[in-house]
């Protein structure tokens, strides 16, 4: 259990400063859902952006990618026995929706995009408490058609009328896979 918000991870026995803002996070996610970009340059994003350190300093940059993915899904821990979920939310597609959503709960500032720092996880911890929402009914839309259940007359007038931001492409990107389990032939 982790009581603090890290601001650094320790990556081969060494503690490392690393770029814990909400908006760092999400540029990485964006480049680690981009589908011109190779695992290999995926996996240099990663490092290059995620951590204050060269990437060269890191040493063993596979504990690393996996410890900054360990960081960006909120302290998760995975087995690589664990099949991948359907895709649900983009961080860039659906960035204002989840940004909106964000803003509801903060209570202090009128857009979180103005605070001059906003953890990751205390983003997270945001989102999470969000509430229904566009990006809700959204992700329980997407969550309906990625399971094959059925949508009410409702559901199905609201996907028609917002088919552009619902729809995903929600094959299992083995490109991201392999930055997440670090294929090292990537």
């Amino acid at each position: 259990m982790v009581f603090d918000l890290p601001k650094e991870l320790e990556v081969n026995g060494v503690n490392r400063s690393i770029n814990s803002d909400f908006r760092d996070i999400i540029s990485i996610m964006s480049a680690l859902n981009d589908p011109e970009l190779s695992p290999r340059e995926k996996n240099f994003v990663l490092l290059t952006n995620f951590y204050e350190d060269d990437i060269s300093e890191l040493g063993d940059l596979e504990e690393a990618v996996k410890k900054a993915i360990w960081f960006i899904d909120w302290g998760k821990e995975y087995s690589e026995k664990e099949k991948a979920p359907s895709k649900l939310l983009d961080w860039a597609k659906d960035y204002n929706y989840v940004v909106s959503a964000v803003n509801r709960r903060v209570k202090t500032v009128e857009d979180v995009r103005e605070l001059p720092y906003l953890h990751w996880w205390t983003f997270l911890g945001y989102f999470a408490e969000r509430g229904q929402c566009q990006i809700s009914y959204i992700i329980e839309i997407r969550d309906k058609i990625a399971r094959g259940k059925p949508l009410d007359a409702a559901d199905k007038e609201f996907y028609k009328a917002n088919k552009t931001d619902i729809d995903l492409d929600n094959e299992r990107d083995t490109e991201l896979e392999a930055v997440l389990w670090g294929d090292k032939n990537g």
